[in-house]
């Protein structure tokens, strides 16, 4: 839902209100295991169809899962650009959120 709002409307952060960058920051931190889990099909997706293709695309895909899996959904997360550029923005603003359970 956030990707395809900036994706679609060509946004950035910075062109988000505060209210609108509150909002997507608990949205996010709320389907971060989907988001996690998309990574992860997404990643499979391309080794598949880059095993036909490109053996070095092929190797990179494989290490990036690799990566992924081996790390904690939260910490992907939390180094995932879309959040740290809407969390980036939030610390710019001085903009308090509330936290997420």
């Amino acid at each position: 839902m956030i990707k395809s709002l900036l994706k679609t409307n060509n946004l950035t952060p910075q062109e988000l209100s505060n209210e609108q960058l509150v909002l997507c920051k608990v949205f996010l931190e709320k389907s971060k295991e989907y988001y996690y889990h998309n990574e992860m099909r997404r990643l499979e997706k391309i080794e598949k169809e880059a095993i036909i293709r490109d053996l070095q695309e092929f190797k990179k895909a494989k290490e990036m899962r690799y990566k992924l899996r081996t790390s904690s959904p939260d910490n992907w997360f939390n180094n995932w650009h879309v959040y740290r550029s809407i969390i980036n923005e939030l610390s710019k603003r001085d903009v308090l959120t509330p936290e997420v359970n």
